[in-house]
């Protein structure tokens, strides 16, 4: 069996989760079900969404609405002067994380048809303040000249 076979079968095999069913449960019914912690993130979503591609003067990845989840969404990140894709995407990716990592921001970056984007998920434990900490971290780095990014890292 391989190391990859082998993981998946150990780790489908953990029922621990079965235990927290019912406190899940419990929390989930507390905050008002599925449809008040919908509400609450497509509240907080439609604004980051606006501030950030405002501030990072960019957009958002075009997709049909019936495909789009109501609590993510996935904004361009603005261009790092001297860098580009696919070239420097692993560098890219790394800085982005490294900077979010120093601002406790957690965010997700993809490349999709070669342009950098963050994944934005809302949930029930997110604030507007949250993103708004990632929109700076992010408008740091762009103001940051490209040789004293490199000597960070």
């Amino acid at each position: 069996m391989s190391l990859t076979d082998s993981f998946i079968n150990l780790g489908t095999r953990d029922d621990s989760t079965y235990g927290v069913v019912p406190e899940a449960i419990h929390f989930h019914h507390k905050i008002g079900g599925l449809d008040k912690l919908h509400e609450y993130a497509e509240s907080i979503l439609s604004k980051v969404v606006s501030m950030l591609t405002s501030s990072w003067k960019t957009d958002v990845l075009a997709m049909p609405k019936d495909m789009k989840a109501p609590c993510i969404s996935v904004v361009r990140l603005p261009d790092l002067p001297g860098y580009t894709l696919p070239e420097d995407e692993h560098f890219l990716r790394r800085l982005f994380h490294e900077r979010c990592k120093e601002n406790k921001e957690v965010s997700s970056f993809v490349v999709i048809n070669s342009v950098f984007y963050c994944r934005l998920c809302v949930n029930v434990y997110n604030t507007f303040e949250d993103y708004c900490r990632l929109d700076k971290a992010i408008v740091d780095l762009v103001n940051t000249s490209s040789e004293n990014i490199k000597s960070k890292l």
